[in-house]
């Protein structure tokens, strides 16, 4: 009975050491497999954008101040990306599509569209716009490395005005050395510093009376 305790002891203690090894084993290869995923590179592609951007802000234009950016993104991997789109911007409102799927080796466009206001005053603004992988292939992906691109949206200028005179339309008499005084007014309906150049003309006829 002793020599069957101990066989069945010794057994007991070989499989819990078997046990053992067994899940160092496959604690070894998660802590691996964890460590090759961290250590891998992020996915090569790129994002290129127009770089320059001119609204009409004019409000005699037929057509609203509205302007579309391309951009490009271009995938450099085996496998598809996709891609969340974002994009910051004070003082005009941007649309775009909130993501963009890539397959392998290949690009894919799409355009941000920028809204402005009649009368804007003349300026420049930035527009930051930037992409971030969401999935590489069939697999979640934690972007920390996103790709960004500038353009600079500048707000042209236009000139308006209008010219008022302070009196009536009339036809003045004068004599040796005499005067008188016209008066406008002058507005910048334009979106910025205008120079104006005023000419005036004069027509006389004499008079004549009975003396």
């Amino acid at each position: 009975r002793e020599k069957e305790y101990a066989s069945k002891l010794c057994t007991s203690n070989m499989r819990k050491m078997l046990m053992t090894v067994m899940c160092a084993i496959l604690f070894l290869q998660t802590i691996s497999l964890v460590s090759a995923q961290a250590q891998l590179p992020p996915p090569n592609y790129s994002l290129i954008c127009d770089s320059q951007i001119r609204m009409d802000v004019d409000p005699e234009t037929s057509t609203p101040p509205s302007e579309k950016m391309d951009c490009v993104v271009t995938n450099e991997e085996s496998y598809a990306l996709e891609l969340s789109i974002s994009s910051e911007m004070s003082g005009m409102s941007v649309e775009h599509d909130d993501s963009i799927v890539v397959g392998a080796n290949s690009e894919e466009a799409f355009q941000v569209t920028i809204d402005a206001e009649n009368e804007m005053t003349l300026a420049s603004y930035m527009l930051l716009t930037s992409t971030e992988v969401t999935k590489t292939g069939e697999f979640d992906y934690s972007d920390d490395d996103p790709k960004e691109s500038r353009a600079l949206v500048e707000i042209l200028q236009y000139a308006a005005y209008t010219l008022e005179p302070q009196q009536r339309d009339n036809d003045q008499k004068l004599l040796d050395d005499e005067y008188f005084e016209l008066t406008y007014t002058l507005t910048n309906k334009g979106n910025a510093q205008d120079k104006f150049t005023m000419n005036t003309y004069s027509y006389a006829s004499r008079i004549c009376d009975e003396e």
